[in-house]
């Protein structure tokens, strides 16, 4: 009985993995990256649900601090994080011009297609988690942790977030203004996660991960948010587009 529960204790301590994904037409160098990403983004999205709280971070993203849409942000992101350990998780890399990958595109997905995220090849030129010291222009439009945070949001199992609007400028000025909105927003849920990972909390705060542990995932998740309608039609691949700014060819 003693080793029992020893060896429970020690499987309650160990960390949540991320399953293998599949690949689909991507090469060894984007499977690399694309996994580091994946792993990455799973990271920094636990770390986020933990620190949703009544702070700089939160107010900057999602507007003025209110405890029921604090606790939709929270219950989003530990959705996101459950995702992203599925091992349901497929990634496909189209070509420029495929599946709505278009120039300015980093990915996209079918939000009724879970787990399924194009990589386009803008993705690929993103910067990665801590490649620029915060507040750099380069991380305006976010990073490849960040994207897939963004891309993994849409799906209508995981928060069924819509594009309210792009780029950290305009997302702040859009959380302050319609803080229902934001927590709704794509974007706000990857800035959140993004700077909660640039500027953590103390170290002795962290005690508070244990505090939003993962909830069960076979707990449904209580939709506050009212069922919206996609286009689905031939053609319209790119649903809800990650868009990058301009890149030289």
């Amino acid at each position: 009985m003693l080793l029992r529960s020893l060896f429970s204790a020690v499987l309650l301590l160990l960390p949540i993995t991320a399953q293998a994904a599949t690949f689909e037409r991507c090469g060894k160098t984007e499977i690399a990256v694309a996994s580091a990403a994946l792993r990455g983004a799973g990271d920094i999205v636990l770390s986020a649900a933990a620190t949703v709280s009544d702070s700089d971070a939160y107010r900057r993203w999602f507007g003025r601090y209110d405890s029921l849409r604090a606790e939709t942000v929270r219950r989003n992101l530990k959705a996101i994080n459950r995702a992203l350990i599925s091992d349901e998780m497929a990634v496909v890399c189209p070509a420029f011009g495929e599946d709505g990958c278009l120039r300015d595109t980093y990915a996209n997905v079918y939000p009724d297609e879970p787990y399924i995220i194009n990589l386009c090849p803008a993705f690929f030129r993103q910067p990665n988690m801590h490649a620029h010291p915060p507040g750099a222009p380069e991380l305006e439009f976010g990073t490849r942790e960040g994207t897939i945070i963004h891309e993994m949001s849409h799906f209508r199992v995981v928060a069924d977030t819509e594009d309210l609007c792009y780029s950290r400028s305009d997302c702040s000025a859009m959380a302050e203004r319609d803080p229902a909105g934001a927590i709704r927003n794509a974007d706000s849920y990857q800035y959140f996660a993004e700077d909660v990972t640039f500027y953590p909390l103390p170290a002795e705060d962290m005690e508070a991960l244990e505090d939003t542990a993962l909830e069960d995932p076979a707990t449904p998740l209580d939709r506050t948010l009212p069922p919206r309608s996609f286009s689905t039609g031939p053609g319209e691949a790119c649903l809800t587009c990650r868009l990058s700014p301009a890149i030289d060819e």
